[in-house]
């Protein structure tokens, strides 16, 4: 084998290694619509946060549960968006990942948004939260941390 091409296979093998068990941090225009926090992924949280039908809007990637809509905001470490597509690649940590698009119906798991409660009233922020890709302000108010996803009715 030449050098060239050993030198090659070595540096593709060394990507697909870098590259097991989570995506790499991409720049914040990557993420399309979607709202994003810096998180790597390991905790879980079984809270449900409702079934419905992804609505992946311009600037909001939100879920429409019985006429309300709730913001899903994706740890980084989880989730790639495909612009091409406009489809969403959710990977938990040592999952397949799932393709979500616009109508596709799920249900989703993790955690509602912490926030703090501000003094001297106004919108409360979220609190340790450190946003790759802030959400939208036309977005729903109604935050929810996705962990889990599960397709179908």
């Amino acid at each position: 084998m030449s050098r060239s091409v050993g030198s090659t296979a070595v540096l593709v093998a060394g990507i697909l290694l870098a590259g097991v068990g989570s995506f790499a941090v991409p720049e914040p225009d990557a993420f399309g619509p979607l709202a994003v926090i810096e998180d790597s992924g390991g905790g879980q949280s079984d809270a449900l946060g409702g079934t419905g039908t992804v609505i992946v809007g311009a600037r909001c990637v939100e879920l429409d549960v019985q006429g309300t809509r709730r913001l899903l905001v994706w740890r980084s470490a989880d989730v790639r968006w495909d612009p091409t597509t406009r489809a969403i690649m959710f990977a938990p940590r040592g999952q397949p990942p799932i393709v979500i698009s616009g109508g596709t119906h799920i249900t989703v798991g993790g955690e509602a948004l912490p926030t703090d409660e501000p003094a001297g009233g106004g919108q409360p922020t979220a609190a340790g939260v450190r946003w790759l890709a802030p959400p939208d302000d036309q977005c729903a108010t109604d935050v929810f941390i996705v962990h889990a996803v599960r397709t179908g009715p």
